[in-house]
């Protein structure tokens, strides 16, 4: 698929859900730990709220998520 095609050539288009609107400098630094995590050499991230995220966010990415929610951290602690 498209999305497969672009991650071969190293870019990585993906989403942000988050609590609130996010500053630039906190988009910028949401870039740079997605090329950390995927290797990619070139990020192009949608942003968008959602009052339901509590806190933290949630990166939609081709094949997998990275959630950095409250909601799931209070749910891993629960489970230790």
């Amino acid at each position: 698929d498209a999305e497969q095609q672009l991650a071969d050539r190293g870019v990585v288009v993906g989403s942000v859900v988050s609590a609130f609107d996010l500053s630039s400098a906190m988009q910028s630094a949401l870039q740079t730990m997605v090329k950390k995590e995927t290797g990619a050499s070139q990020v192009t991230l949608v942003y968008r709220s959602d009052p339901s995220v509590l806190g933290g966010f949630v990166v939609h990415l081709p094949g997998r998520q990275l959630d950095r929610t409250i909601q799931t951290l209070l749910t891993t602690l629960k489970t230790r």
